[in-house]
């Protein structure tokens, strides 16, 4: 990271929110203050994306439950790699679609 980049991100304000799907079972007040759709320059997005990874890698526990931790640290950085790969490579199709559907 070039020092300039370093400087940006101290005036970088952090704001903390909950994703929709685990809103729900928040208190009540904090669903307003901590939700995507009234927090301002947030685009509309459900916020989840990074709890997908774990449907993947629950698959892995039976797997990597018995090996060493340097192992089993380099088999689950392999599959999130590969997830991720995965999501970039149909991000196209992911941002086109409704797109596509919108114009027809």
């Amino acid at each position: 990271m070039s020092p300039a980049e370093r400087e940006t991100m101290k005036t970088m304000k952090l704001i903390w929110l909950v994703p929709k799907f685990h809103l729900a079972s928040h208190v009540e007040g904090c669903a307003d203050k901590f939700s995507f759709n009234w927090t301002p320059n947030v685009g509309r997005t459900c916020g989840e994306i990074v709890e997908t990874n774990w449907a993947s890698l629950n698959l892995l526990a039976t797997s990597t439950r018995e090996m060493g931790e340097g192992h089993r640290k380099d088999t689950l950085t392999d599959a999130m790699i590969d997830t991720n790969w995965c999501k970039a490579m149909n991000e196209g199709e992911r941002v086109l679609l409704p797109q596509r559907n919108r114009i027809n």
